[in-house]
């Protein structure tokens, strides 16, 4: 899998935001002149955005992943990659801020184990995205095309209340079954 994201690295154009990736993987856009890579690293509570051009690497500003699309335009981000473990915790902000911020594609990557894939084909089904499984040994790679999806402000306040709600549901069904 780490050999078909670095071919996908290499042919990647624009900005991107990479969402806790190993540092062997962002060597994949060390080549690469026409990137932007945007780093989000789980170095503190808050999350901590480094702006990254060519080899050079600057600090930036500290920011919650709850309230990404406040630092970033709307379809501003090319692609976004990200590791599944940074992001279960946050999967509700993640899907409404990805699609507000991203016009090509989204690589989620991580363990089998780690991803809910009819979850995740199911809450991206409704922005119209087309979600594309690649499946290897022990891990997963979710393609996301987010090219013709669409966001509403009413809807998306609707889903985030429905989201909560499913996760309350489940929370409550674990501690009742344990």
């Amino acid at each position: 899998m780490y050999k078909y994201l670095l071919d996908i690295f290499k042919k990647i154009e624009g900005n991107v935001i990479c969402v806790g990736i190993d540092y062997k993987l962002l060597d994949g856009f060390k080549n690469n002149n026409h990137v932007n890579v945007y780093t989000i690293d789980q170095a503190k509570p808050g999350i901590s955005v480094s702006k990254r051009k060519k080899r050079t690497t600057s600090s930036g500003k500290t920011i919650n992943i709850k309230k990404l699309y406040k630092y970033f335009k709307r379809k501003s981000i090319d692609y976004i990659v990200c590791d599944s473990k940074e992001i279960n915790d946050y999967l509700k902000y993640f899907i409404r801020d990805s699609i507000y911020l991203n016009n090509k594609k989204i690589y989620l990557y991580g363990n089998k184990d780690d991803i809910d894939i009819e979850l995740l084909n199911k809450r991206y089904k409704r922005y119209k995205s087309i979600l594309e499984v690649k499946e290897y040994k022990d891990s997963i790679l979710l393609v996301i095309d987010t090219s013709k999806s669409r966001s509403n402000w009413f809807m998306n306040k609707i889903y985030f209340i429905l989201d909560t709600l499913y996760n309350l549901v489940d929370f409550i069904s674990n501690v009742l079954v344990s």
